[in-house]
């Protein structure tokens, strides 16, 4: 099937909203905690903290098999990533390797992941229920009703699903535009705020150039310019009556 793509215009407030690059702790906090308390959305879970807290590319997420996990040294091998992309006039899933060499990595899986990961693949086995195959792939982590992988068309569909009914049904912290891409910068910008220093941040994202941490994905939130500037006030000598 062919898709047609319709120019859509946003009000100021809309737009600024959709080039948000990075959820706060808090906004994470109340994303996590509806998706986990929701019926509808609980299946999501486990795929939005494994976003979150490794700073995958959608690609190298879709792409992930339980071959990859190892849960005995408890990492995770990236070493391909899925696409979803027009071929010969449709769209197909395309496996390919990493975009750089960098990309090539061990993760280490958070406690949280971890959890997920183990407590949704123990699920899958115990009720005999596994992806499809894709070329000479199979074993899936992450996949559909109907058995095939994620991509990222369809898990933004679910993406504003999500947004859409929490700030329907929940009062307090809305959740802005959310993107797959967004938790990447997420992760980035929380591991910088807890002091993470670039390089292990550009390891973990698999960025081939340590400037690319810097520039793009390390966000000074307001939270750590005031920290910065409480420090120079702690530190400061002068007295102001």
């Amino acid at each position: 099937m062919l898709y047609q793509w319709q120019k859509i215009s946003f009000s100021k407030e809309e737009t600024s909203e959709r080039k948000k690059k990075y959820l706060t702790e808090e906004e994470v906090g109340e994303l996590l905690d509806f998706v986990r308390n929701s019926e509808v959305y609980r299946r999501y879970y486990s795929l939005l903290v494994t976003f979150i807290e490794t700073g995958m590319r959608c690609g190298e997420i879709f792409a992930l098999t339980w071959n990859d996990i190892d849960f005995a040294k408890k990492d995770i091998s990236v070493n391909k990533t899925l696409q979803y992309a027009p071929r010969d006039g449709k769209y197909t899933y395309v496996m390919n390797s990493p975009k750089t060499q960098s990309s090539l990595r061990k993760i280490p899986m958070t406690a949280n992941v971890f959890t997920v990961l183990k407590t949704m693949r123990d699920e899958q086995f115990q009720k005999g229920k596994f992806s499809c195959s894709l070329q000479t792939y199979s074993g899936f982590c992450f996949f559909l009703k109907s058995g095939m992988p994620y991509n990222e068309r369809n898990l933004m569909t679910h993406l504003n699903s999500i947004v859409q009914a929490h700030n329907t049904k929940i009062k307090g912290i809305p959740l802005p535009h959310l993107t797959p891409h967004m938790f990447r910068h997420t992760t980035a910008t929380l591991a910088r705020k807890n002091n993470v220093d670039a390089k292990t941040v550009s390891s973990i994202l698999g960025h081939e150039n340590l400037s690319t941490t810097l520039n793009v994905y390390t966000d000074v939130t307001e939270e750590m310019k005031r920290s910065a500037m409480d420090k120079i006030s702690d530190k400061s000598i002068i007295y102001i009556a």
